[in-house]
């Protein structure tokens, strides 16, 4: 022990736990831009699909094979997702307890681990606003298609006008 107590790991020269202000970041190198169009696997549902293009579309960073097997381990449990909910729609949200009672189905806890690793997988991906922001990608602002056209504005205006 030094005079007036132990010696700090700082004046030791040892790592310390927080990290050091002027840290440097490892310049990593631009991977190239995909080229071409990547289909989406035919193992993949049509929620995995859609999920495959759109991932790609808005997402020009996955380039690599290790991008991609990582956006088909994300697509997969899109499609997971969209089998257990498929399953608690047909009415499977409860099932009988060892007590006679009413508990949720162990879907219900499945379809909870499936989104949980989807929005892990969608961090670790980038895709959407805040992961995008956290690595630190800015997309063009451009108009985002119209879900609902004036069209069908229009008829659900009139069908509601009618049954007044």
């Amino acid at each position: 022990m030094a005079a007036h107590g132990p010696l700090s790991a700082v004046v030791l020269g040892r790592e310390t736990r927080r990290p050091r202000q002027n840290a440097k970041l490892a310049q990593v190198p631009d991977a190239p831009l995909r080229t071409e169009h990547t289909s989406a696997p035919a193992s993949l549902g049509e929620v995995g699909q859609r999920g495959w293009a759109d991932a790609l579309a808005s997402a020009p960073w996955l380039t690599t094979p290790a991008d991609l097997a990582l956006l088909l381990i994300f697509c997969e449990l899109l499609d997971e997702q969209t089998l257990l909910r498929g399953v608690l729609a047909r009415g499977h949200r409860t099932v009988k307890g060892s007590r006679d009672q009413r508990v949720d189905s162990p879907v219900v806890g499945q379809l909870r681990a499936v989104e949980s690793q989807i929005l892990k997988f969608a961090n670790t991906l980038g895709l959407g606003p805040m992961n995008r922001g956290r690595l630190g990608v800015a997309l063009s602002p451009r108009p985002a298609p119209a879900l609902v056209t004036d069209e069908d504005a229009a008829r659900v205006r009139a069908a509601l006008a009618a049954n007044r």
